[in-house]
């Protein structure tokens, strides 16, 4: 996430993060973003891969008996 924030600021030309994952060190990247207030809100497909683009109800209501709510 660091990395793509350096880019997206401008710190970085976006041919950085492929130079990056090519050297396979953590170390060389930029910082880490903490994972408090991250949040997977929607995911999404290209129609071409025939993926349903809609979580389905049923399994966001067992989710949440799961959970307790």
């Amino acid at each position: 996430v660091g990395a793509l924030v350096d880019v997206g600021a401008g710190g970085r030309p976006i041919g950085w993060i492929p130079e990056l994952l090519s050297l396979a060190d953590r170390s060389a990247g930029s910082r880490t973003a903490s994972p408090n207030g991250l949040a997977l809100i929607n995911v999404a497909y290209p129609p071409e891969f025939g993926i349903p683009q809609e979580a389905g109800l049923p399994h966001v209501y067992r989710m949440l008996d799961i959970a307790g709510f």
